[in-house]
């Protein structure tokens, strides 16, 4: 596996959407900090079994960062990137109280350069940006594991998640954006909505990356 070039994810950290990232800022420090350890996605929960026992860990947009904590308690190196200092300070302060290791950085993973193959684990949570999904691939080393879950069309049904359908996955379109990755598992929740359903109007994806025998890409 590459070695994971520190000075790629500090020397770009000038290259940043200034409006977006006054956006989220503002976003977040409005929000009222939580007493309670942030959660995981469901796909986190529902698939850690696969979790490898060491390795790299990166929470990508990782906003408060409940995924990175967990892959960080799972005994894995982990990262955590978003482009709010804000958030990453709320994480960094959580981390600390609860004795976890995560390296918070500020990045814009839609305009800054990402690195490859230097993660066995990446995890995307209400996150969608299309061009840059075989970036992700590509950051993932040889049998590396994808853990994706967002918000799909249904989700403007019901009035929750982003309103801009740029933003929202069309039905099955999860499975689209990674068929060259081998499938480990997927759910997509449409319409229903009961009590004991917290995916509604989500989809989420469990792949890895593969390559074919005879291939030599360490």
């Amino acid at each position: 596996m590459k070695s994971l070039h520190m000075q790629e994810t500090h020397h770009h950290n000038n290259v940043i959407t200034p409006s977006v990232q006054k956006k989220w800022n503002q976003i977040y420090s409005l929000e009222p900090v939580m007493d309670e350890t942030p959660q995981p996605a469901q796909v986190l929960v529902d698939f850690s079994y696969l979790l490898p026992q060491t390795g790299r860990a990166l929470d990508l947009a990782c906003g408060k960062g409940g995924n990175a904590l967990f892959l960080a308690e799972s005994g894995l190196e982990t990262w955590a990137w978003d482009i709010s200092d804000v958030v990453l300070d709320q994480l960094s302060t959580c981390a600390k109280q609860t004795g976890l290791s995560v390296h918070a950085e500020v990045r814009d993973v839609e305009c800054q350069p990402l690195p490859t193959a230097c993660f066995n684990v990446i995890v995307v949570s209400r996150f969608l940006n299309r061009s840059i999904c075989q970036q992700i691939i590509e950051m993932l080393a040889p049998g590396g594991l994808l853990f994706y879950q967002t918000f799909t069309i249904d989700a403007l049904t019901m009035e929750i998640g982003p309103r801009n359908p740029d933003y929202l996955l069309k039905r099955n379109e999860l499975l689209k954006l990674f068929d060259r990755m081998q499938l480990c598992g997927y759910r997509e929740d449409g319409l229903i909505k009961t009590q004991k359903n917290n995916m509604h109007a989500q989809a989420y994806l469990v792949a890895q990356k593969i390559y074919p025998l005879g291939d030599d890409n360490d």
